[in-house]
């Protein structure tokens, strides 16, 4: 119940995170807090030179992270929670500072 409020909260005081592309998917935020718990960081950043498109690999996955926080670490067409959304985004920018 508490975590409900929480990420209720957290949508109704961030509008950035009130329109996203995708649908959310409960177990995949579940699989992208388990990661950032074990201490998974964001292992690169790069361009894809033909698309133009800004990428991130986090445990292994190649995620687009190039429209955050409205369509971004989605994955088979689904996307975490809003406060996972910027949790990974928080931990996005920590993991580009220290390369």
């Amino acid at each position: 119940m508490k975590k409900w409020i929480l990420d209720t909260l957290f949508a109704l005081t961030h509008i950035q995170h009130w329109v996203r592309n995708h649908s959310t998917s409960k177990e995949l935020d579940k699989w992208f807090n388990k990661e950032i718990e074990k201490g998974t960081k964001f292992k690169r950043v790069y361009i894809y030179d033909t698309l133009d498109e800004y990428c991130a690999e986090f445990a292994g996955i190649d995620l687009w992270i190039k429209n955050i926080p409205y369509a971004c670490f989605v994955i088979n067409g689904f996307m975490p929670k809003r406060r996972t959304v910027n949790k990974l985004q928080r931990l996005l920018m920590e993991s580009s500072l220290d390369v």
